[in-house]
């Protein structure tokens, strides 16, 4: 599913009256989303998920087929994990 798609379905599910109403109302979810994950707080939607952030360590390594390394700093990762519930067939009825 392309965007358009996604903001016309969510236009309907939400009884917005237009899809440039569900657009910003996307937009300020997936800013929100991101602001929270910034400041690496947790954010669980019951029956869904949790959106969390990890810490990556240092890595190194070596590009296939050239004798390049590469370094990559430790940083902070989102991460997202299902429900249990989410999971199950039974969720999708």
């Amino acid at each position: 599913m392309k965007k358009p798609e996604f903001l016309r379905a969510l236009q309907q599910e939400a009884g917005y009256g237009t899809r440039t109403e569900a657009a910003i109302a996307s937009k300020a979810f997936l800013n929100v989303l991101k602001r929270l994950l910034e400041n690496e707080d947790n954010i669980s939607f019951d029956g869904f998920g949790t959106f969390s952030t990890t810490e990556v360590g240092k890595k190194s390594g070596k590009i296939p087929g050239t004798d390049k390394k590469y370094e990559k700093a430790a940083h902070v990762a989102p991460k997202f994990k299902f429900a249990a519930g989410f999971k199950k067939k039974e969720a999708f009825n």
